[in-house]
């Protein structure tokens, strides 16, 4: 038996052998043929698995498991693991559907590098956040669905502290509303559109305009 590629030169120790082998060239995409009895191995196998295999043996999900948080018999709840078994992406159902609403993709280190989320379950993708040393550290969102970012948020440690309302089409924006503690203590707006923020409003605990004043302009 021999597994050819341009020629042969390593033999593998039985038939069954061989055809293992063989499928598993397959499955990395590498065309191969056995014949005859015990034959060899084409000398690329090494170069050809070490190139096209390292990215499906690091990254390449390969393998899922997950949890049917509902209990109707249907994964809810799906990650994906690499050959080497580090993280690639979490899928989630969040409403059930049947339709995935949320992904989390992972970096090379099994860390957490950003989350998709269809947030109105319409089937889209509208928000992205990126994470930083495990916490979310920005995010976007495309909320009336014509492929432009309307708004962007800035976060610190994972808790929210400001986020900007942009002009359609552009990265300018118009209002940006600054937290504290959740709740809402400043807003500036460009209230004439000329890209520069010239009035902030002030708000109560119970997010009531309690002053407003005018920005200077930048000298």
């Amino acid at each position: 038996m021999q597994i050819r590629f341009m020629r042969t030169v390593f033999e593998p120790s039985n038939a069954l052998e061989g055809h293992m082998l063989q499928d598993l060239l397959k499955q990395r995409g590498i065309s191969s043929r056995v014949d005859g009895a015990p034959g060899f191995f084409a000398a690329l196998i090494g170069l050809a698995l070490g190139v096209a295999g390292s990215y499906l043996f690091f990254r390449a999900p390969t393998s899922t498991t997950g949890i049917d948080h509902n209990e109707d018999g249907t994964i809810d709840e799906r990650w994906f693991t690499s050959t080497r078994g580090s993280a690639v992406r979490t899928e989630v159902d969040r409403n059930f559907d049947g339709v995935v609403d949320y992904i989390y993709r992972y970096d090379n280190r099994g860390r957490i590098d950003a989350l998709e989320a269809d947030d109105d379950f319409n089937g889209s993708l509208e928000t992205r956040w990126q994470y930083h040393d495990g916490s979310v550290a920005s995010g976007e969102a495309d909320t009336n669905g014509d492929s432009s970012i309307d708004i962007r948020f800035h976060l610190k440690h994972g808790i929210l502290e400001s986020m900007g309302y942009l002009v359609p089409g552009s990265e300018t924006p118009v209002r940006i509303g600054y937290l504290r503690s959740a709740r809402i203590a400043f807003a500036e707006l460009d209230s004439d559109r000329d890209g520069q923020m010239d009035v902030r409003h002030r708000y109560s605990d119970l997010a009531e305009i309690v002053a407003t004043e005018e920005i200077a302009a930048p000298q």
